[in-house]
């Protein structure tokens, strides 16, 4: 776990998509937070249901546990006045559609060799 920790844990750059206080010391269960952005346009809404996250009702895919950690991930970028006065927003394309995209997953170290390999380029 300790070695683990180093290479998810930087004091000197903060993250605010990974929550180490949200663990006990015994847990190797990190909240992690993925975040984008979007403008939320005619567009955005003609393609988007969108929901404050206090009316999910029958939305199913929001785990209360991962909306709690996104909001914690945006307290710590902005404020809690911030949060507060924008909401948090659940979001679902309104029609299902593919991703035909390449979608890789691994552990950081072989992610940006894999984005810095030139034959991949092209991805």
């Amino acid at each position: 776990k300790d070695q683990a920790f180093a290479h998810i844990k930087d004091d000197d750059n903060p993250c605010p998509f990974i929550h180490h206080d949200a663990s006990d010391n015994d847990s190797y269960v990190y909240p992690l937070v993925q975040t984008w952005t979007v403008n939320m346009d005619n567009t955005f809404y003609a393609a988007y249901d969108v929901r404050a996250w206090e009316n999910l009702d029958n939305f199913d895919g929001f785990h209360p546990d991962a909306i709690n950690a996104f909001r914690h991930s945006m307290v710590k970028l902005f404020t809690e006045e911030e949060v507060r006065k924008y909401h948090i927003k659940c979001c679902r394309m309104k029609e299902k559609k593919m991703n035909n995209e390449l979608v890789v997953v691994g552990c950081r170290r072989d992610l940006v060799a894999f984005l810095q390999d030139p034959d991949m380029a092209k991805y």
